[in-house]
């Protein structure tokens, strides 16, 4: 018996190194029922108990926000975004998957990312630098990612519910964070996104400037560090670290306006806050600083704060050297001028039903770029009166900041503090800045202290703003005036045939695609005007085809960079409207265009026939043949031509660049070199108080007509009006975007008729003819007539 116990003790291993045999890799060190493995046990089962109760502390603190997040989401992309096909409509927001593509073709990564320009990927086959593109980079690099992947695609769509998640998402936490109640949390974080009319009704048009996730959170996040130092708490590391994300991070928005705003509010809420701890004890500012570095590192060790560094690093990156590149190759460009529409009253508008303020196209309420542009609803005009009443005695200092910067956006026009960032300095309509009216009258209400929101009487405002929001929200969802996205449902399908023609004319030899007619024009009216949005949709078709193309349209246009003045030297313009052509004139025009198709690497010719001349359609088909295809695109008829053969082995872009298409000597809007034009109404443009009525143009005081940016050549040139009152305005002649004007000879007015002279000593583009009402009454214009008078030269022959 001994001897078995001695040999089963002798056989047995110690109970340590048998349950590592038995336990692979050592997950378990210790056997059943061994107290290591009890006490191992209860920390796992402790810790997933922790884990399981955090979870549901988040679902019992946020899961109702989540649940009207999601519900609201559902039904935004049901009812309003609806269709979630390729981004194609009949709007220059089809800009955004075009310069996605773009952003892929030219970006360059090494040493540092930055873009690959001047190219020919617009002006084919001139170079040109598209610095003032519609550029979004956080928005360029994902959706062009995903087009390369997966092809063309609802990304724009889903891209805007992204941003529309963020902002609701990251509003209601900084609001929970600061201690707000449950329910004001939820409907400020609910109505940043989707509330904000102005920046909503951006949708699909401007598709750039309905993202305002990045900027909006810049400015809620200033609020909240500034309430932080004013209550006197510790600035949270985690809180810094995403105000520096933020900085970054905006670059990848629109940055014309979105951008600075943001950028400028983060450095006015810092600078704030050191002169009011200078004001409080200018000896302690210098430590009082130190100590809040110190107290950063100090707290910084946690996931999170690497998290967010690691973001701040990737978006720097990505994003600062190819702004930096951009910014270098545009800071040459003069600066756009701003709309001079007076319209910081819009503000007072409100959102009722059956109540249209926009028919008021008068010097009061003007139309300016979009609906809700300029206004906000007397929803967030009451939230900000509130505010302002019941925190003014206690949290002044709170709102003072914002209050202040946010009516320097209303009133000033050109605002000073927006241009402390160079690039920015380009911003041109006022009323884009109106995004952001949501933040800033929400502000001073955020600000309200918590004894005050206890008094009877803000149970009555709580009632008023509720039932505001009953009345305004709904009531801009259902507005059938909008150009908002569920006009974009309204989207006609492509015919069948649009996507084999896309894919019959990327696999054809060559680079580029001829597109007819075109422009090259700028959103600030540089360059060519009459096909500008044309132009946008060739520029997404080109992307589809995966081409260059002979076009472009951008929100700025420097004519002076690269080879651009060679191209406008080209003329291509004569070929736009031209009618009436001599049999020598077709001729040589026809054989100008065989050397200039014979020297480029088109592949494919696509001509918009109801836009182009009978001239031009029958030169075309003698030199390319029978269409391949022939499709319906927005009203459009295309004729889809197969160019590739007519390349020739060795082709001489230079060539092409030196050929200049100039038919006689008279602009295309003149017939006859001594026959008159008559001036489209259709082609005048007018701001301040003026309006379009009965084909007739009415000008009230103060009124513009302006336009409409004609190429006209050397010579002299007479001008009639016909009309109304119009001895009381003022007449004048200017070329070059306003920059040169001319002088007016032979002047002679009286209340129904006008006439002068002009003289052009050297061809001249960007020629408009001005009138300016100066009277009390109301001026018509109804024709202006232009005839082209002979040269001293021409009289003596």
């Amino acid at each position: 018996m001994a001897a078995a116990d001695t040999a089963g003790k002798g056989n047995a291993a110690p109970r340590g190194k048998l349950s590592r045999e038995i336990l692979p890799g050592g997950a378990a060190d210790h056997a059943p029922g061994d107290p290591g493995m009890i006490s191992g046990q209860k920390e796992t089962e402790a810790k997933n108990t922790a884990g399981r109760g955090k979870f549901r502390a988040f679902i019992s603190d946020h899961g109702i926000f989540y649940l009207l997040l999601l519900c609201i989401l559902l039904c935004f992309s049901f009812f309003v975004i609806r269709n979630f096909r390729p981004f194609i409509f009949d709007q220059e927001g089809v800009l955004a998957p075009a310069v996605a593509e773009t952003l892929l073709r030219h970006i360059r990564f090494f040493p540092l990312p930055h873009m690959a320009f001047p190219s020919d990927y617009f002006v084919y086959p001139y170079t040109f630098s598209p610095v003032y593109l519609a550029w979004m980079l956080e928005h360029d690099y994902l959706c062009g990612s995903l087009q390369r992947l997966f092809g063309f695609g609802p990304w724009q769509q889903l891209y805007w519910l992204f941003s529309l998640t963020v902002t609701a998402a990251v509003s209601y936490h900084l609001l929970r964070f600061r201690k707000y109640p449950l329910i004001g949390s939820i409907f400020f974080a609910l109505a940043f996104a989707f509330a904000n009319f102005a920046a909503l009704c951006k949708f699909p048009g401007h598709y750039s400037l309905a993202i305002v996730h990045w900027p909006l959170l810049g400015v809620l996040t200033d609020f909240c560090l500034l309430d932080i130092y004013l209550k006197k708490e510790r600035f949270p590391t985690w809180l810094i670290l995403f105000r520096i994300f933020l900085f970054i991070a905006v670059l990848g928005c629109e940055l014309g306006y979105y951008a600075g705003v943001s950028i400028v509010s983060g450095l006015l809420t810092g600078g704030y806050i050191v002169l009011l701890e200078l004001l409080h004890s200018p000896r302690t500012v210098l430590p009082w600083i130190g100590d809040n570095i110190r107290y950063f590192f100090r707290n910084y060790r946690s996931i999170p704060n690497y998290l967010l560094t690691g973001l701040i690093f990737v978006y720097a990156y990505f994003f600062l050297p190819v702004i930096g590149h951009i910014y270098l190759m545009a800071q040459d460009a003069p600066p756009s001028d701003l709309w001079p529409v007076k319209t910081w009253h819009r503000i007072i508008l409100p959102c009722f039903p059956d109540f249209n303020p926009f028919l008021f196209n008068n010097t009061f309420f003007p139309r300016v770029d979009t609906d809700f542009a300029g206004n906000a609803g007397w929803l967030f005009l009451l939230i900000c009166l509130t505010g302002l009443i019941f925190a003014a005695r206690k949290n002044w200092k709170l709102f003072l900041p914002f209050l202040l910067f946010f009516l320097a956006i209303l009133f000033c026009y050109d605002v000073p503090v927006i241009k402390i960032i160079p690039f920015f300095k380009q911003t041109r309509i006022p009323e884009r800045f109106s995004a952001f009216y949501i933040i800033f009258l929400s502000i001073p209400f955020l600000a309200i202290p918590g004894d005050f929101r206890q008094t009877r009487i803000m149970s009555f405002f709580f009632g008023m703003i509720f039932l505001l929001a009953a009345i305004e929200i709904p009531t801009f969802y259902l507005s059938k005036n909008l150009p908002v996205s569920w006009a974009f449902a309204r989207l006609r399908p492509l015919p069948k045939s649009f996507y084999p023609m896309i894919d019959h004319v990327r696999k054809l030899p060559g680079e580029a695609v001829f597109f007819f007619p075109f422009s090259v024009h700028g959103g600030d009216g540089g360059g060519e005007t009459k096909y500008h949005y044309l132009t946008a949709h060739q520029m997404q078709l080109a992307a589809f085809m995966g081409k260059k193309m002979n076009g472009f349209y951008g929100g700025r246009l420097d004519v002076h960079q690269d080879e651009l003045p060679r191209f406008f030297r080209s003329k291509w313009s004569c070929f736009l409207n031209a009618t009436k052509v001599s049999k020598a004139e077709y001729e040589h025009s026809k054989k100008l265009l065989q050397t200039y198709f014979r020297n480029t690497d088109y592949s494919a010719a696509v001509i918009f026939r109801n836009r182009t001349s009978l001239v031009y359609l029958k030169m075309f088909r003698e030199l390319f043949g029978t269409p391949v295809y022939r499709l319906r695109y927005f009203g459009n008829i295309l004729d889809v031509y197969d160019i590739s053969r007519l390349r020739e082995k060795q082709i001489d872009p230079e060539a092409a660049k030196n050929i200049q298409f100039e038919l006689a000597n008279f602009d295309l809007h003149f017939p006859h070199p001594n026959g008159k034009a008559v001036l489209p109404l259709k082609e005048l443009y007018f701001l301040g108080p003026a309006r379009k009525k009965d084909s007739v143009i009415v000008l009230d005081k103060d009124g513009v007509q302006y336009g409409p940016y004609y190429y006209i050549v050397k010579g002299d040139y007479r001008v009639r009006i016909t009309g109304e009152n119009l001895d009381q305005c003022r007449f004048y002649c200017t070329s070059n975007k306003g920059k040169k004007k001319h002088h007016l000879r032979n002047l002679v007015c009286s209340p129904e008729n006008v006439s002068y002279e002009v003289r052009f000593r050297i061809h001249e583009n960007d020629v408009e003819f001005l009138t300016r009402n100066k009277g009390p009454k109301p001026a018509r214009i109804t024709q202006i007539e232009v005839t082209p008078l002979l040269t001293e030269k021409s009289a003596q022959r």
